[in-house]
C-alpha cells in the first residue's frame, strides 16, 4: 500500500513564500548599493579643458570674473597649459587681484625659468611692492642670461630702490665694462655712486650716460650735483670732507687753507702757474727780477761751501723764496707748481701750489694757499684727484 505526502494548502503556502523570499535575497544580493547607483547615474561626462579655455577667452573682455572661474576649472584638468595660466594672471592683474596673479607668474616662472619669465614675475613683484624679492629675481636673471638688456636695468634699477646702492653699484660696473655713453646702465651706476656720497664718481658715470633717454631726470641729476659742487665753466670741484665751498672758492677753516679755483684762456700751461703764484703771493715777491736774484744767490751761496763753509752758513739762503715747476704724468694731467716765501717754516711763511689742469676750450688752475710749506700743498691736491671732474 502506497503513501501519499500530503501539504496542506496553509504549508503550500508558506513553502511559496519562502522560495520568493529566498530568491529576492540573491537578486538583491546582486545589485549595487544605493550610492554607487547615484554615482553611477549623476556622474557627468568629462570635461574637454580645451574648450573651456576657448570659453574662457571669449568671455575675458565682457565677463573677467567668468573667464577666471572657466580658466581655473580647465587647468585642473590641464595645469600646465603655460600659455592659459599667463592669460588668467592677466585678468587677476587686470582686476587689481595681485597676489593671485603673481601666484600664477610664480608658478609659470618655476616651469619656464626664461628671461621672459624673470622679468615679468620681477614686474609684478615690484607692483606688490616686494621690492627684496623683485630685485633678486631681476638679479638673478641678469646673470643668467647677461645679453638680456632689460634684465640688466630691471635688476640694476631694483637693486637702488630696495636699499643696496653698494650691491647695484657692483652689478653695473661690470655691466658697463667695455661700454661707452649713450647707455641706460651709466645713468643707473651714477645713481648708486650718489646714493653712497661718493658725487663726482657719480657725475663722471652720469656724463657718460649723455644722451641716453632719461627725460629730464639727467638734468635733475646734475642739478642736484651741482648744489655740493664748486662749477667754473666745466671744471667741477667737490669739496673733501672738512672742507666747505664758497663761490668758486673751498676753504678748510680748522686748518688756515684756502683752495681758489678759475678757468683761463688757452695757453702756456707754466706762465698762467707763475701769474697765479703771483696773484697770491705778495707783491714783487716773484717778478722776473726778483726769481733771478735769487738764482744767483743760491749759485753764490754753493761756489762760497765749497771754499769757506762757515761763511756760507751764516748766509741763511734758507729763508730765500722758493718756485718749482713740473709736468704732471698719468692719471694726473697738467703742471704742478709750488712757490713760498722761504724754504723753510717761519711764522709768517705763505705759500702756494697750484695745479693747472687742460681742458678742451679753456685752461683751469686750483690753486692752494696757506701757511704751510708747499709740499703739504701739493699732496691735499694730489687728494682732490678724486674729487675733481673734467668732461
Amino acid at each position: 500500500m502506497k503513501h501519499r505526502l500530503s501539504i496542506s494548502p496553509v504549508m503550500a503556502w508558506l513553502l511559496m513564500l519562502a522560495v520568493w523570499m529566498g530568491c529576492a535575497a540573491l537578486a538583491v544580493a546582486d545589485t549595487p548599493p544605493l550610492e554607487t547607483r547615484k554615482k553611477i547615474e549623476f556622474t557627468p561626462p568629462a570635461e574637454n579643458p580645451d574648450e573651456l579655455f576657448k570659453e574662457a577667452e571669449a568671455a575675458s573682455e565682457k565677463n573677467p570674473d567668468e573667464a577666471i572661474r572657466l580658466y581655473q576649472r580647465a587647468l585642473q584638468s590641464k595645469p600646465g597649459a603655460w600659455e592659459e595660466r599667463k592669460k588668467l594672471a592677466l585678468l587677476y592683474e587686470k582686476l587689481g587681484r595681485l597676489d593671485a596673479a603673481a601666484t600664477e607668474y610664480e608658478a609659470i616662472h618655476k616651469a619656464e625659468d626664461s628671461a621672459e619669465s624673470h622679468g615679468i614675475l620681477t614686474r609684478i613683484l615690484d607692483k606688490t611692492g616686494n621690492l627684496l624679492a623683485a630685485a633678486d629675481i631681476a638679479f638673478r636673471g641678469a646673470e643668467k642670461f647677461p645679453d638680456d638688456g632689460a634684465l640688466a636695468l630691471q635688476a640694476g634699477d631694483l637693486l637702488l630702490r630696495s636699499g643696496q646702492a653698494a650691491r647695484a653699484e657692483e652689478f653695473l660696473n661690470r655691466r658697463v665694462q667695455g661700454k661707452s655713453g649713450d647707455n641706460k646702465l651709466f645713468y643707473l651706476l651714477g645713481r648708486s655712486l650718489e646714493h653712497q656720497g661718493r658725487r663726482a664718481a657719480a657725475l663722471r658715470a652720469y656724463l657718460r650716460s649723455y644722451g641716453a633717454d632719461h627725460g629730464d631726470e639727467y638734468q635733475k641729476a646734475l642739478q642736484s650735483l651741482a648744489a655740493y659742487a664748486v662749477r667754473v665753466e666745466e671744471l667741477w670741484v667737490f669739496p673733501p670732507q672738512g672742507w666747505e665751498k664758497d663761490g668758486t672758492m673751498i676753504f678748510n677753516a680748522t686748518e688756515n687753507r684756502r683752495i681758489y679755483i678759475h678757468a683761463h684762456p688757452k695757453g702756456d700751461m707754466k706762465a698762467i702757474a707763475l701769474k697765479v703764484i703771483r696773484e697770491n703771493m705778495p707783491a714783487g715777491l716773484f717778478d722776473d727780477d726778483q726769481m733771478k736774484s735769487y738764482e744767483e744767490m743760491r749759485k753764490w751761496t754753493l761756489e762760497l761751501s765749497k771754499s769757506s763753509p762757515d761763511a756760507s752758513a751764516q748766509l741763511m739762503t734758507g729763508r730765500l723764496p722758493v718756485f718749482t715747476q713740473k709736468e704732471l704724468t698719468p692719471p694726473m694731467k697738467g703742471v704742478m707748481a709750488l712757490a713760498s716765501s722761504s724754504e723753510e717754516p717761519s711764522d709768517l711763511m705763505q705759500s702756494v701750489c697750484v695745479w693747472i689742469i687742460p681742458g678742451q676750450d679753456k685752461i683751469y688752475s686750483v690753486a692752494l694757499v696757506s701757511s704751510a710749506l708747499p709740499q703739504d700743498g701739493e699732496g691735499i691736491l694730489v687728494s682732490l684727484t678724486d674729487h675733481i671732474v673734467l668732461p
